[in-house]
C-alpha cells in the first residue's frame, strides 16, 4: 500500500491541510488548497476514484467544488471513471451550499453529471467496498460538540490503514488505533488541548497498543517538537512525502520512506 501525504498542517501553519492519498485513487479529506497542491505534486486527479470526508470543517472540505470542477473540465478530453465521496449523512448538503456560494452560475447538479462525482453520505460504514478490493470501516471520533466526525480504518490485502481526523483523545480514536496496522493520528499540539490530540495523546497511545504512527495536522511547535526529539514512534512526514507499507514474512509491518 502506498500512502502521500498531501498535506500534514493545520489551518495556522504554512504546511499545506491535512491530506492522503491511497494508492493513487483514495483521498482522504479535501481541504483548502488541495486541488492545486495534487496538481503540483503530480497526482493525475483522474484516478481518484473515492474520497473520505472527516468532517465539515473548511480544510477538510473546501476544495470539493474546485476537485468537482477540474473533473468537469476535463471531460471531453478522457474518459472518468465514477467518483465517490463518501461522508456523514447531512454534509453534502452544505457542501452544495459551499459550491453555489463559489459559483453561484454554475448548475451544480448537471456538472456532479458532467464530472461524474456521486455523494455517498452514511451513517456509519462497517466493511464497505469503497473500490475495488478496499474496504473501510468508519469509527465515530469527538472533535466539536456541535461537529460530527469520524475516524476510519481502510483495508486493502492484508494492511489495515487508520485515520483519526481531527479529534481529541476518546473511545473512538482508541477503536481506530486498535483496529490499525498504522495510523494517521491527529498530532496538533505538544500538550493536551481540546478539541485536538497532542504529541503526548498520540505517544500514551503509541505505548498503550505499541502500534506505530504517522503524524499529521501538525501545528507548528508539534512539528518542530517532533523534529527536534525525534521519537522512533512516530514519523514525522512533510507535505508531499511519500511511504510504502507491506508485511514482512513473519507478517510484522514495514514502513519504507521513498521520498528523501
Amino acid at each position: 500500500m502506498k500512502i502521500k501525504t498531501i498535506g500534514t498542517g493545520n489551518i495556522y501553519v504554512a504546511d499545506r491541510s491535512a491530506c492522503t492519498l491511497i494508492d493513487d485513487h483514495i483521498l482522504v479529506d479535501c481541504g483548502n488548497g488541495t486541488v492545486k497542491t495534487l496538481l503540483q505534486q503530480g497526482v493525475n486527479i483522474v484516478q481518484i476514484d473515492a474520497v473520505l470526508i472527516t468532517h465539515c470543517h473548511g480544510d477538510h472540505t473546501l476544495d470539493i467544488p474546485f476537485l468537482i470542477i477540474d473533473r468537469q473540465g476535463i471531460a471531453d478530453q478522457v474518459e472518468l471513471q465514477p467518483l465517490h465521496i463518501y461522508c456523514r449523512r447531512g454534509l453534502a448538503d452544505k457542501i452544495y451550499q459551499i459550491f453555489n456560494l463559489f459559483h453561484p452560475e454554475v448548475n451544480v447538479p448537471e456538472f456532479m453529471t458532467a464530472a461524474k462525482v456521486e455523494f455517498s453520505e452514511f451513517d456509519s460504514l462497517n466493511d464497505a467496498e469503497i473500490s475495488p478490493d478496499y474496504l473501510v470501516t468508519s469509527y465515530e471520533v469527538q472533535h466539536h460538540p456541535q461537529i460530527s466526525a469520524n475516524g476510519y480504518v481502510i483495508q486493502h490485502d492484508d494492511i489495515r490503514l487508520g485515520f483519526s481526523g481531527d479529534c481529541h483523545l476518546c473511545d473512538g480514536v482508541e477503536a481506530v488505533i486498535r483496529a490499525s496496522d498504522i495510523a494517521l493520528l491527529d498530532t496538533t499540539s505538544v500538550e493536551p488541548s481540546q478539541p485536538h490530540m497532542s504529541v503526548h495523546d498520540v505517544m500514551g497511545l503509541i505505548s498503550k497498543y505499541q502500534k506505530p504512527v504517522i503524524a499529521t495536522h501538525m501545528g507548528q511547535a508539534a512539528r518542530q517538537y517532533l523534529m527536534s526529539e525525534r521519537p522512533d514512534e512516530i514519523t514525522v512526514p512533510r507535505d508531499g512525502d511519500e511511504f510504502m507499507l507491506s508485511k514482512d514474512a513473519d507478517g510484522q509491518l514495514v514502513i519504507h520512506r521513498t521520498t528523501d
